[in-house]
């Protein structure tokens, strides 16, 4: 398109958005190859209704162009005047002549459709030359979005403009007010979103600035933040919070209200933009942003400059004029990437200065802005002018990332920790780091913060992480459509009672936890581990120490160790049933000696009978806790079966296997050893033992032909070799699931012997997924003493375990679930 002098209009056919079917098109007018020169051009007036035509005159394209002269035919653009050219099958193009220049193309012939379809009964008179202008405009951009595919018709393509047309709501709702008649104040809306104003969006510039001082290079974020009233007009606007505005090291908001027919500034926070402040509001960007087209935004006159220029100590007077000027659609590529369709926008300001002791000054600031549709501005160049002079520029910024409606690149934002494991009530802090695409950080982002469960996990806007409730969440933080990493966040219930223990065990059946509470009158106290209370206890001897259940939840057996004897309690009622005396394997000697159940487990399936590893201890050593054991032996219903194991043979901690008739002894001892030992009717016989390579630690279970021990080996049941290792720094209780597949283990954090951790390792690979903190805790009666010990797996997500300084630990956690 070209703009002829004189009131001129021509045609001027460039290769543009019709390339792919220029051939195809034309020749379906003119019945065969591309328009050529000699092709005439009709100039013509639509009748009112826009149903006919007559012709006022003719020319001939030459060379690719054409141009009527309308002041020397005594004519004006009007809107209905058009220009037109039909091919020998009768397929015409038309176009409005509404300006100084019209091309004709398939999508001028759509605008002619639309705009006649939508008279009905109306005249054409009813439009406004400004109303067919945008309208001309608006299907103009919409149709350089379109994909036309395969289309090789005028037709084709003209079907192809209308239906887009047709589904874009604002176009088509101004096309039907501007056919009622006077000026619609309705407007076409942003066609393409060159302007998007959704919150959330976020763009980040690569900016250079000129000065006497030097040239300047600075990085600067945009984000659309949020609605709020303009600090200048009180209107509610758009706000665009800028974290280095034009690289001057200062935050800045911008209030802006986008609309149907363009952009109103209300200004900005910046207190000492005096000149601004006089303008608003005004219309910075006016819709449709059709090029070729150039209008004035805004014209004022008698404004205080606000500085004393001539030094007569007056203030300078001002007038001012803001022009937009759409000059092309060109490819544009700026470290962000390519775009292909970036639209060329021209905004000019001129002041006009008057000073006090005469004389004027002209100042002209051009900012040349590139917008892509759906993106945003990707470039701005400011120039500046004085006086007619040489115009230099003085600012260029670039796009170098971005997010809008979701979409973008160039920015990341990153949280970390990664993931947290914490419990309710406790406090965590996330750290979110922005950073552009040469990955270099950007700093003072208003983050904000999003939590998927609010009753699980909050965020407040500073990244304090607070754990509200049992289970799982994920957060993210937010920097408009910029989402991070999103972070798992596993909140546990821990409840830490106060009651001193030497032992614990948990009952299927009942869903109880029984705790071996420690004196002369010691007791067995029943734990809800739901709510964390103790519902009842029952008094039975002088230091209950180790626990059994069996696994119908008939009987509990407990080790009293200053009374040579194990009690056995029928449950839940905790009512006495039997003693077992352990006199009856290895009669006291010495005064002041006792036998006890150093480690005791009832055989499954059959809950009267119970297999006890039995040590002596002297009383003022309080417990079995650390002496050598004497021999183990069966009991059933009290009574010791005949084969029993004594001296070297002894262990420390027994498990059955997947059989009731094998069982694993554990000597703790170093370097340790583990035996198996079979078990019939006649009591207990060695089969062997071996001595192991590392120290086994305090506590080993067993589970699918595998034994797991505290110091982190895991060795065969039937070869005795390692098989694997899962890293530890020293367990004092295990728990292998094999419902959830994890083991789990409780050891202390590090040096802090205040702290407990709770590990869960995958059993098929050893590698830990996850791990609890729980601090806080007593500090130990006697530092030798196992820490934590007694851990026990409860529930669909429980675990519990005792301490040495006087603690019941019950945790529900999502870490525990299968």
């Amino acid at each position: 398109m070209v703009t002829a002098p004189g009131g001129t209009i021509a045609l001027n056919k460039r290769p543009s958005f019709w390339d792919s079917f220029e051939s195809e098109a034309y020749a379906a007018i003119a019945g065969l190859g591309p328009v050529p020169d000699g092709t005439i051009v009709q100039l013509a007036r639509f009748s009112a209704n826009g149903t006919g035509f007559s012709v006022i005159t003719t020319t001939t394209i030459s060379g690719g162009r054409y141009s009527f002269n309308l002041a020397g035919l005594g004519l004006q653009p009007a809107t209905d005047l058009i220009v037109r050219v039909a091919g020998s099958n009768g397929r015409e193009m038309r176009a409005f002549v509404v300006g100084t220049a019209a091309d004709i193309s398939p999508v001028s012939e759509a605008t002619c459709q639309l705009v006649i379809q939508a008279l009905g009964d109306g005249l054409l008179s009813n439009y406004t030359l400004q109303e067919v202008s945008d309208i001309t405009g608006a299907v103009g951009s919409i149709a350089l979005s379109q994909n036309i595919g395969n289309a090789v018709t005028v037709a084709e393509v003209v079907a192809l403009v209308k239906s887009a047309v047709d589904s874009n709501s604002s176009v088509m709702s101004f096309i039907a007010n501007a056919a009622k008649g006077g000026e619609s104040t309705q407007g076409t809306s942003d066609v393409g979103n060159f302007f998007p104003f959704e919150q959330g969006n976020i763009w980040r510039y690569r900016g250079r600035t000129s000065s006497l001082l030097g040239v300047t290079n600075y990085d600067t974020t945009v984000l659309v933040s949020g609605q709020g009233p303009s600090p200048i007009s009180g209107i509610n606007s758009t706000i665009f919070f800028e974290t280095n505005s034009q690289g001057a090291n200062r935050e800045g908001r911008h209030y802006d209200v986008k609309g149907p027919t363009g952009v109103v500034s209300h200004g900005s926070d910046d207190p000492n933009d005096s000149l601004t402040r006089q303008l608003v509001p005004y219309q910075s960007v006016r819709f449709p942003l059709t090029p070729g087209t150039s209008i004035v935004l805004l014209e004022r006159t008698g404004l205080n400059w606000g500085n004393d220029e001539d030094g007569d100590g007056r203030n300078e007077m001002f007038s001012f004029k803001l022009f937009q000027n759409v000059l092309t659609m060109e490819p544009l590529t700026v470290p962000a990437g390519t775009f292909i369709d970036s639209l060329h926008i021209e905004f000019k300001a001129v002041f006009v200065v008057s000073f006090t002791r005469g004389g004027q000054a002209t100042l002209t600031q051009t900012n040349s802005d590139w917008h892509a549709p759906g993106v945003g501005k990707v470039k701005e160049v400011i120039s500046v002018q004085i006086d007619g002079g040489t115009s230099e520029t003085v600012l260029t910024e670039e796009l170098e990332g971005y997010v809008v409606n979701g979409y973008g690149s160039g920015l990341r934002i990153e949280v970390k920790p990664s993931s947290v494991s914490m419990r309710v009530g406790e406090e965590n802090t996330l750290q979110a780091t922005a950073f552009d695409m040469s990955n270099n950080q950007v700093v003072g982002l208003p983050y904000m913060w999003l939590s998927s469960d609010p009753s699980i996990a909050t965020v407040r806007q500073d990244g304090t992480l607070l754990g509200i409730g049992k289970g799982t969440a994920t957060v993210t933080a937010l920097l408009g459509a910029l989402k991070s990493n999103s972070v798992p966040v596993t909140v546990s219930d821990v409840k830490v009672l106060q009651l001193a223990t030497n032992d614990l065990a948990y009952d299927n059946v009942s869903r109880k936890l029984y705790a071996s509470v420690p004196g002369t009158h010691g007791r067995i106290a029943t734990i809800d581990p739901v709510t964390g209370s103790v519902s009842q206890s029952a008094v039975v001897g002088d230091e209950p120490d180790r626990l059994a259940i069996s696994d119908d939840g008939q009987f509990l057996y407990v080790s009293i160790d200053n009374e040579n004897a194990v009690r056995r309690l029928t449950l839940p009622a905790l009512t006495a049933d039997l003693t077992v005396p352990l006199a009856n394997m290895a009669p006291v000697t010495h005064p002041g000696e006792f036998l006890c159940g150093k480690d005791m487990k009832v055989v499954p399936g059959n809950a009267r009978t119970v297999v006890v590893a039995i040590a002596r201890h002297p009383i003022a050593s309080g417990s079995c806790a650390f002496n050598e054991p004497d021999g183990a032996a069966v009991y059933e219903d009290g009574t010791m079966l005949p084969n029993t194991m004594t001296g070297s043979s002894s262990v420390h901690r027994l498990e059955f296997s997947n059989s009731p008739s094998l069982l694993f002894g554990l000597g703790t001892f170093s370097p340790g050893s583990l035996s198996r030992l079979s078990l019939t009717a006649s009591g207990l016989s060695l089969i062997d033992s071996n001595r192991l390579t590392n120290w086994p630690g305090r506590d080993f279970k067993f589970l699918d032909d595998v034994v797991y021990t505290a110091s982190g080996d895991v060795i065969s049941a039937t070869t005795y070799s390692v098989v694997g290792s899962f890293t530890n720094t020293g367990a004092y209780s295990i728990r292998p699931d094999g419902n959830s597949k994890q083991l789990f283990a409780v050891t202390v954090a590090g040096t802090y012997d205040s702290v407990a951790t709770i590990q869960a390792f995958d059993l098929n690979t050893l590698t830990l997924k996850s791990a609890l903190d729980i601090p806080n805790l007593g500090i130990p009666v006697m530092a030798q003493y196992p820490r934590f010990t007694s851990l026990v797996r409860w529930g669909t997500d429980g675990l519990a375990f005792r301490t040495s300084s006087n603690e019941v630990v019950i945790v529900r956690s999502p870490l525990v679930s299968p």
